[in-house]
């Protein structure tokens, strides 16, 4: 009967350990996707505002070309800078 008893014991405590273990890895497993998953979002952010940035710095250009163009600086530059191509050959 203490025999019994005692491998009743050892199995469960066996079970018992078994259990935690397996629960422990999946908490562990868990709070990895999740890390992972949080640190994937904040590095898509992060690209995603960097490329904001990039697209919004060209919008501005090219308004700002725009601009020049519209306002006949552009023409005025062009002409400049042709001169001094012109004028650094000769």
């Amino acid at each position: 009967m203490d025999t019994c008893f005692f491998v009743e014991t050892i199995v469960s405590k066996a079970l018992s350990f078994f259990y935690c273990f397996c629960h422990g890895c999946l908490i562990t497993l868990h709070f990895r996707i999740v890390y992972f998953t949080i640190r994937t979002e904040q590095v898509l952010k992060l690209r995603y505002n960097e490329f904001n940035k990039i697209q919004l710095g060209r919008e501005m250009m090219r308004y700002q070309k725009f601009q020049r163009y519209k306002n006949g600086d552009e023409y005025r530059i062009n002409e400049m800078t042709r001169f001094k191509i012109f004028y650094k050959i000769f």
